[in-house]
């Protein structure tokens, strides 16, 4: 888990090419992202893949996929 505060993680988050960029990630946004690796330091956003974002007060409850 990685921890965020803003603007840091919404530039985090339009990093990814998932078709779509956000404009402010929201207090308690929440962004899913799935990576096989042992260790930290082989990460990468090549082998990183976007699932997910949602936020509290998304009130139509559909949450925006990668």
């Amino acid at each position: 888990m990685l921890v965020f505060l803003n603007p840091d993680i919404t530039y985090f988050t339009n990093s990814f090419d998932a078709g779509f960029r956000i404009d402010n990630v929201p207090t308690s946004g929440l962004l899913r992202l799935d990576c096989d690796i042992a260790q930290w330091s082989n990460w990468s956003r090549e082998n990183t893949a976007f699932e997910y974002f949602d936020y509290p007060k998304n009130l139509s409850g559909d949450v925006i996929r990668g």
